[in-house]
């Protein structure tokens, strides 16, 4: 969750991001140079407990998304389930997902945070409203960039990999050398940062509507927590449709990267259209939507409130 993702430490494993691909911080763009950014120890107590209540609350639907997404064409969600469930493995990947989700969260928000106030007060006034977008995009190459080990190994263990971590990751040294912690790192930035951009320029725009209209800080009141959560849900759905062949891109390097002679630079868009039509970009999508929707609504709920009231 969207959610670690996933120091200078959203996901994010959001991604919350957060989610991160998971996420959450202030969209009011002047109160920065009114009351300055929240301290460092808000920062960390907020994102860590929202990053960790939403990796633990939407492991199971994770590991159903990663099963999805490498399952046959044609499977139903319903025995991908049954599947997982005589396993055991709904929980599968949890402990690397907090080992994930923490710092990343920790890192996204901090640099989200001081690259959004940055911006606010360099940008022309007429461009200020791109300054979270902007901020979120390049926060999240940063921390795709750090968490990137960990994010291979988490995406083994929920694909069923049922190795420690100490031994998922001796395998990806021994068959792909240290570059196998980094597959997929490119169909992951391009996923996250996109995702993030889009999520946190829409979430600036929706949360004053959700708001009743009101503009938190510019019209005298704060930020009600029904029009937060809602806002960030909104905006989550629309960045994760927009970004979702991205996922099932770094969903397929990942799971082939602990795996001898798979042949990872054989995955491509184009090769998942060939295997499964266009609507195979979108394997797993529903799954997607159910974590990041709830996972991104929750970060970014949680994080404004702690912030707000500790």
């Amino acid at each position: 969750m969207l959610l670690l993702s996933q120091s200078y430490s959203r996901g994010i494993m959001q991604s919350a991001s957060d989610c991160l691909e998971c996420v959450g911080p202030t969209c009011d763009l002047t109160a920065p140079l009114r009351s300055g950014a929240p301290s460092l120890y808000k920062q960390i107590v907020a994102s860590t407990v929202g990053s960790s209540v939403a990796v633990l609350t939407l492991n199971p639907i994770t590991v159903i998304k990663v099963h999805l997404q490498k399952a046959a064409p044609g499977v139903s969600i319903v025995s991908v389930v049954r599947g997982i469930g005589r396993d055991r493995g709904f929980w599968r990947g949890s402990s690397v997902g907090l080992m994930q989700a923490l710092p990343n969260s920790v890192l996204y928000m901090s640099i989200y945070e001081d690259l959004k106030r940055r911006l606010a007060t360099t940008m022309p006034p007429a461009y200020s409203s791109l300054s979270p977008g902007l901020a979120g995009g390049l926060a999240r190459i940063v921390c795709v960039t750090a968490m990137s080990p960990l994010e291979v190994i988490r995406t083994a263990q929920t694909g069923g990999a049922s190795s420690s971590l100490a031994e998922l990751a001796r395998d990806i040294i021994r068959n792909r050398g240290l570059s196998g912690f980094y597959s997929g790192w490119g169909s992951t930035l391009a996923r996250d940062a996109p995702f993030s951009a889009i999520y946190w320029f829409a979430f600036d725009l929706l949360r004053p509507v959700w708001n009743g209209g009101e503009g938190g800080v510019h019209g005298g009141e704060s930020f009600s927590n029904i029009a937060t959560f809602c806002a960030g849900a909104s905006s989550s759905m629309i960045a994760a449709v927009c970004t979702h062949p991205f996922d099932v891109l770094k969903t397929q390097h990942q799971l082939s990267v602990a795996k001898a002679g798979a042949a990872v630079g054989n995955v491509s868009l184009s090769s998942l259209v060939r295997a499964g039509g266009v609507l195979g970009l979108y394997r797993g999508l529903s799954m997607r939507l159910a974590t990041v929707i709830p996972g991104s609504a929750l970060m970014v709920t949680i994080y404004e409130w702690v912030k707000a009231n500790v």
